[in-house]
């Protein structure tokens, strides 16, 4: 064999060990790294908006629960992949596809979710969700500055989030937020949603009015779960109100409106959902109080 056929033999031989690597990391749909004392998790799923499948919850769910059985990791942060959002929340089209089928991943994936949820919100190490782009001011060097802690604490991670937030002016959209703060806090503040929609009919307001299309755009039995779930969940701790929000999910993967959503604004995408019932009014009591009650026992969610 020449030394130009070697040569040529290494060099493919590279180009193979190279695009096997780069395939593994583009296709992962979530990456776990360490860098340090600093677990790093970075959601790769850009085309579907890095919504979280089975997989990607298992998979970080595994590892925070090994990092945080191991004193070297001081901290955890997460990122996404792409440039139009940090993640889109649990896969919805695919829960809805298995409660059609009546697959017991619609048990699963909540239940692993929020067993995921109750370990980040009691994990006793910093927790970074790293949020670029419009949401930031576009920073692109606050992960670089993470990593530089030597020892990170949740005192030197809030500096320096203090810090980096200082380096950009106010805008005038933060300027407009404030002064809508005493309009939002007045309007939404009611004793029943129907209070809430009273109120913004009386405000008559142009920015009162759109908020009003986009409730009445919503599905009845969603919105008025949701309301009396944020009024409950005012008073509990975070334990009980993911055991509470489980209850709920098993409850809306059995609703029409559920499927009926998923179908109207991720599948055809027509968003012409049709709601059942169509009005707030219409939903009783009886069935609001249905989606909070306990599940059997062996079903209920257990951390």
């Amino acid at each position: 064999m020449t030394l130009r056929m070697v040569r040529r033999f290494c060099w493919k031989r590279l180009a193979s060990s190279i695009l096997r690597s780069f395939s593994t990391v583009t296709t992962d749909e979530v990456i776990l790294e360490r860098i340090g004392n600093k677990g790093i998790v970075t959601l790769n799923r850009p085309k579907a908006l890095n919504a979280l499948s089975m997989t990607m919850i298992r998979k970080i769910l595994n590892q925070m629960k090994a990092w945080k059985e191991d004193s070297s990791v001081k901290m955890i942060v997460v990122k996404g992949t792409g440039d139009k959002i940090f993640c889109a929340g649990g896969d919805a089209r695919a829960v809805a596809l298995a409660a059609k089928k009546e697959d017991p991943l619609t048990e699963e994936f909540f239940r692993e979710e929020y067993r995921l949820n109750f370990l980040i919100g009691t994990i006793q190490i910093p927790y970074v969700s790293i949020i670029d782009g419009l949401t930031m001011g576009g920073i692109k060097t606050i992960e670089e500055d993470l990593l530089k802690i030597e020892s990170p604490s949740l005192q030197k991670v809030d500096k320096l989030l203090c810090e980096t937030q200082e380096q950009f002016p106010m805008k005038d959209w933060d300027l407009s937020f404030q002064l809508l703060l005493r309009k939002i806090n007045t309007l939404f503040d009611g004793g029943s949603l129907n209070a809430i929609i009273e109120n913004l009919k009386r405000d008559k307001s142009e920015w009162a009015n759109q908020h009003l299309q986009t409730l009445f755009k919503m599905s009845p039995t969603s919105l008025k779960v949701i309301f009396h779930q944020l009024e409950l969940g005012k008073n509990m701790s975070l334990q009980e109100c993911l055991k509470m929000e489980y209850r709920i999910s098993q409850r809306f993967v059995k609703n029409q409106d559920f499927l009926e959503g998923v179908r109207a604004f991720l599948i055809d995408k027509d968003n012409k959902p049709v709601w059942m019932p169509p009005t707030v009014e219409e939903v009783s009591d009886s069935v609001l109080k249905s989606y909070f009650a306990a599940l059997p026992e062996d079903k209920e969610l257990v951390f």
